[in-house]
């Protein structure tokens, strides 16, 4: 027995100091510019099209309308009088004519533009193509280098479970353990092997070299800043050029024009009846013809022109939808597999603290340790190595696909790096959120009370609009989540005027028919424009204003809440007297300890419960959202939070 302690104590040093994979992945983004890489090269069908497209630009831009003419007439009979009264046997002539405009030098330069213009989007669609080939290039070497280090992660798990299967054995012939446990512990073995049999023929199989790639092993956890992807990232497509966009209808495209310069030469030539003075005559003329088309049909042609513009813009328009849709499936899939890593990470982090805890018992010789069970906790976590790293090539397979929708730019200026030991989970926060009468029309019943759900929501403060409208809605969301605290928000600035006082004391009346646990006042007179002038005024008419609405409200036991920015702690003392709950509307501030800073003030004069609300659309990510909720929760002692609002959480995640 001692023996085989002793083997487990040996192994277990080793593993203890090592572990498997470093889960975390490493920080530096420049560790993954190989995998971002695409080729871009032209191929081969693209540049002869290119080629060709060059070709007859170049035709068009020496082609200036200018050519040779030349013409013979032979009469075989007698001699004919011309119009001007010259006699002639036979007839010749030479010289240049000029087509200025139709089939000429303006309509040449229009066509030598319109034919730059193709160049340019086939030059941009073969971008677009090439990049989306080089996906399986990009895919090949990640696979490869994955394979490989997924083989050596199993040959070190083959060789730990051919431990545990020793050292079960001889437990098992000293009646430590069961059989099914040693038989358990042998077939996994079997399985390892046969993977990591599987993963080196397949990576013979390619004889792929990856050269310098990096080891996946260490390849960062990483998030998408994706209001700049579907910005940035796809303004390519929204940028394709239109052959037909620039090319403005020219109404002397219609015309011919064409000047011409020619000698002439007469053969048997005289003056008319006078046959007896024939001889040969030659002289030079110039001239000008034009011509138009009937009818001229300008608008029809001017309505062709535009549709053809915009045909080709509602094919960009499409091209443009449908990579931005696919990008949006590609990052809806990478962060459901980003929650399952998180999910495989904490049991991960779970089992090292088994390990540490026998380690711990094992070093102060205490009876609770167990050889068997620190063996056990090594092979665990082996086991969900290997599960984190299968999710890490599932990630990255995400990553990949996006990239190759992304010509001209890499998707590493998108990336950023998550620390996964700084939990994104919401630590005790206490959430709620703001849910104005857009958000029902926008979302149905079911999907804002899963999200709620979800997101730990116990309260809510609903606009019914105008009118009331989403009355039914509020009723409904009442109705069908027991548990959920709503209260009934009003945001009409002219409430704290006497003479909208009986609008208050209805809206009051409607919301204990309503049903609701309270009432909120969004009540804003700071955003009037007389606001600088006349601040104190509109305070003291606020402070009334809820006097009136703390009246009204404990008629129906109503609680009442409000919301208030922080130019209003001069009257923080009444605010907080006669409301439940303060709300403190920050907003554009993102770090916890600015945040703070700006509410320390009212923190301190509010005995009653204090809420800070926090909009999603200033913070990058909504996992930067939570770490600052965390950091003001751990730090700070601010667990109340709202979410301003329900529309853009929902739109965030």
């Amino acid at each position: 027995m001692d023996r085989l302690t002793a083997r487990i104590d040996s192994i277990a040093s080793y593993y203890t100091e090592h572990s498997p994979i470093d889960p975390t992945g490493s920080y530096d983004l420049n560790l993954l510019k190989p995998v971002f890489q695409p080729d871009t090269a032209i191929g081969v069908l693209y540049d002869a099209e290119i080629r060709l497209l060059q070709s007859q630009k170049e035709i068009q831009e020496n082609d200036i309308g200018i050519g040779i003419s030349a013409g013979y007439i032979e009469n075989l009979e007698q001699g004919v009088f011309g119009a001007e009264g010259i006699f002639y046997q036979r007839r010749a002539n030479v010289g240049l004519e000029w087509s200025i405009l139709k089939n000429g030098l303006l309509q040449n330069r229009d066509n030598a533009d319109r034919i730059g213009r193709e160049i340019a989007l086939t030059r941009d669609e073969a971008t677009i193509e090439s990049t989306r080939r080089s996906y399986q290039q990009l895919f090949n070497q990640f696979l490869i280098a994955y394979n490989q280090s997924r083989s050596e992660l199993l040959l070190q798990y083959s060789k730990i479970l051919e431990e545990q299967q020793k050292v079960s054995s001889a437990l098992y012939e000293m009646n430590y353990v069961s059989l099914n446990e040693v038989l358990d512990i042998s077939s996994k073995k079997g399985t390892i092997r046969a993977e990591a049999d599987a993963s080196r023929r397949y990576i013979e199989q390619l004889a792929y070299n990856t050269g310098d790639y990096p080891d996946p092993t260490v390849f960062p956890i990483i998030d998408i800043d994706l209001p700049r992807l579907l910005d940035e990232g796809l303004s390519f497509y929204r940028d394709l050029p239109n052959p037909y966009s620039d090319q403005e209808f020219n109404l002397f495209s219609e015309f011919t024009l064409t000047t011409f310069l020619r000698y002439n030469l007469y053969g048997g030539s005289g003056i008319q009846n006078n046959g007896n003075e024939l001889q040969n005559r030659e002289f030079f003329s110039a001239g000008l013809t034009f011509s138009l088309p009937l009818p001229l049909s300008i608008d029809r042609k001017r309505s062709v022109q535009r549709q053809e513009i915009r045909i080709k813009e509602i094919e960009n328009e499409e091209r443009s939808e449908l990579v931005r849709t696919e990008v949006l499936n590609q990052f809806r899939d990478y962060q459901s597999k980003l929650k399952t890593y998180r999910d495989v990470y904490a049991l991960y982090k779970s089992q090292e603290q088994a390990l540490r805890q026998q380690t711990i018992l094992q070093s102060i010789n205490s009876d609770s340790y167990s050889p068997n069970l620190l063996l056990n906790a090594i092979s665990d976590r082996f086991a969900t190595a290997i599960d984190l790293l299968d999710i890490k090539k599932d990630l990255y397979t995400n990553l990949i696909r996006i990239q190759t929708l992304l010509p001209e730019r890499s998707l590493l200026n998108y990336l950023i790096p998550l620390d996964l030991d700084s939990s994104t989970e919401l630590l005790n926060t206490r959430l709620s959120s703001y849910i104005w009468s857009v958000s029902f029309e926008k979302y149905d019943e079911t999907a804002i009370k899963s999200f709620l759900t979800d997101n730990n929501v116990r309260t809510v403060y609903a606009s019914g609009g105008p009118s009331m409208a989403a009355s039914e809605n509020i009723s409904a969301l009442i109705k069908n989540s027991p548990g959920l605290e709503v209260h009934l928000m009003i945001g009409d600035n002219q409430l704290i005027f006497k003479d909208h006082d009986q609008e208050l004391e209805s809206f009051i009346t409607n919301a204990a028919d309503l049903g609701v646990k309270g009432i909120h006042l969004d009540v804003e007179p700071h955003t009037f424009d007389d606001w600088d002038q006349r601040n104190s005024e509109y305070l003291q008419r606020y402070v009334e204003m809820l006097r009136r609405a703390r009246e009204y409200s404990d008629r129906y036991s109503l609680e009442l809440s409000v919301s208030i920015p922080t130019s209003y702690l001069p009257v923080i003392d009444e605010i907080d007297q006669l409301s439940d709950t303060v709300i403190l509307m920050v907003y554009g501030i993102t770090d916890a300890d600015r945040l703070f800073r700006s509410v320390q003030d009212f923190i301190s004069e509010v005995s009653t419960t204090f809420v800070l609300a926090l909009r999603p659309e200033d913070f990058n990510s909504i996992n930067e959202l939570k770490q600052t909720l965390n950091s003001l929760n751990s730090k700070h002692r601010i667990r109340n939070i709202v979410i301003h609002d329900l529309d853009s959480w929902m739109s965030s995640q």
